[in-house]
């Protein structure tokens, strides 16, 4: 199989209905209502010059998790660490941040063409 046959999925089972709906929305450039905690952490962020760096999502026992982190001015580095995946991957999606996921949890799949 060449690489171009396959392609390395996470797949998630425990994801947070309302969460995704708002990943989809996000994903279409649809960024009207969004969640008000969303703001909070846009709010905070500017505050402190942070923008969203990445996110990272990986596995805690029986759960994904994910790590929030932040760049600023001078160097300044924030990471929020241990939040659900499903509101790290919507805060990624939304502010085009990158995701990256502990390779161990990723799943090859074949094309079917």
């Amino acid at each position: 199989m060449s690489v171009s046959d396959a392609r390395r999925k996470l797949f998630i089972r425990a994801f947070s209905g309302e969460v995704a709906a708002h990943i989809e929305r996000f994903s279409r450039g649809d960024r009207s209502s969004v969640p008000s905690i969303y703001n909070v952490v846009e709010d905070l962020a500017e505050r402190d010059g942070l923008h969203l760096a990445r996110v990272q999502i990986y596995s805690r026992d029986t759960v994904l998790r994910g790590d929030i982190s932040f760049d600023g001015r001078n160097g300044k580095q924030i990471v929020l660490q241990g939040y659900r995946a499903s509101d790290c991957v919507a805060l990624a999606i939304l502010y085009d941040a990158p995701i990256l996921v502990q390779s161990s949890l990723l799943t090859l799949e074949e094309s079917s063409g």
